[in-house]
């Protein structure tokens, strides 16, 4: 899917937005006028709090722009060592741009800004269209759900689809974790989406090929203390990634055994760091 950008400035925020929402309908440059127009943290006020880190939050945004509801990412920077860097609005709504326009399955983007409060202090907000009835993978199952065979065969595939198509695209992630992939369902079963791209980064030359499997690795490593997820279920999913990516058989014996143990030692880093 192509994302139609437009750039606009509106008060003390500009940046980038996007001329359609993931059903296709329209969002003119007026209608966003209009939903930053009357105050400049206007944006910033949550109808619904998904998270926050001290000065950072995710929240929704209730029916705004077409009828959606929208995810809102703040991220508060102050260093000075960082203004010469693209604000992470910027850089997430690209990727997620360029992920959208490659086919993978991830959040759709919807706006990203910046707002300067200082010499050093900006605001970085990102907006990105909400799933309904979602949530992630974490906490989908702490909750207790139990999939189907045909449930689990089928994320699998769409977890290989989404890994597959970043290193098509030349991508990879740093930090695909259980609570970064969003989980919803519609009338063709569970579907599986990439949210929270700050962890995805170009594959430059000269990186050791085990940074195509970290992502893998990094959610399987998180995914070890949940019993319904079965060994079957991550070789499932690493065996059709070798095939969607073209991994022969000859060496897949070698990256599987070096795989489960990276898996294991990630697992132990994890229960050291967080207990579980």
């Amino acid at each position: 899917m192509i994302i139609r950008n437009q750039n606009i400035n509106q008060g003390q925020l500009h940046g980038v937005v996007s001329g359609a929402d993931a059903q296709g309908r329209e969002i003119s440059a007026d209608a966003w006028r209009k939903f930053l127009a009357h105050d400049p943290d206007k944006i910033q006020r949550p109808d619904r709090v998904l998270k926050r880190e001290g000065k950072n939050s995710v929240f929704v945004k209730e029916r705004v722009l077409t009828g959606i509801d929208v995810v809102v990412k703040t991220h508060v920077n102050s260093s000075k060592f960082e203004i010469f860097k693209p604000t992470r609005a910027f850089k997430n709504y690209r990727t997620a741009a360029k992920l959208n326009e490659f086919g993978i399955a991830c959040e759709y983007p919807l706006g990203g800004f910046v707002r300067r409060e200082g010499l050093f202090k900006t605001v970085s907000v990102y907006m990105t269209q909400y799933v309904s009835d979602s949530d992630n993978l974490k906490n989908v199952l702490k909750a207790g759900q139990r999939f189907t065979f045909k449930d689990r065969r089928s994320m699998a595939a769409q977890i290989a689809e989404i890994f597959a198509g970043l290193h098509e695209a030349g991508y990879w992630h740093r930090d695909a974790k259980n609570t970064n992939m969003l989980v919803y369902k519609n009338e063709n079963g569970f579907k599986v989406q990439l949210i929270d791209l700050d962890g995805v980064h170009r594959y430059l030359p000269g990186l050791s090929h085990l940074f195509r499997y970290r992502a893998m690795v990094t959610l399987a490593a998180s995914l070890l203390p949940f019993k319904q997820v079965t060994p079957t279920d991550y070789l499932r999913c690493l065996a059709l990634y070798c095939n969607l990516t073209g991994l022969g058989h000859n060496r897949r014996k070698d990256i599987f055994k070096e795989l489960a143990a990276m898996v294991q030692a990630r697992f132990k880093q994890r229960q050291a760091r967080y207990g579980r």
